[in-house]
């Protein structure tokens, strides 16, 4: 498993701007297609249970226009 950080890392020191779809596929490619992913908790998500755990938790937030931005002080 892959810690759900490693994702938000790709959004921190990317200059490159993504929306959700070429987040994915970011993480697909970087990772693997079979991926899952662990918060600090330990619980098991897939890359859509824990993106949207990004957003319940306000680390990431999706613009109007789908780019997406990290709030680093909501990320632990």
């Amino acid at each position: 498993m892959t810690h759900a950080h490693a994702i938000l890392e790709m959004l921190k020191d990317d200059t490159k701007t993504y929306t959700r779809q070429s987040l994915k596929r970011a993480v697909r490619k970087k990772f693997g297609p079979m991926v899952s992913f662990t918060n600090c908790s330990g619980k098991a998500y897939t890359f859509d249970s824990i993106f949207e755990f990004f957003i319940d938790r306000e680390k990431v937030i999706v613009h109007p226009d789908r780019s997406l931005s990290l709030l680093i002080h909501n990320v632990c």
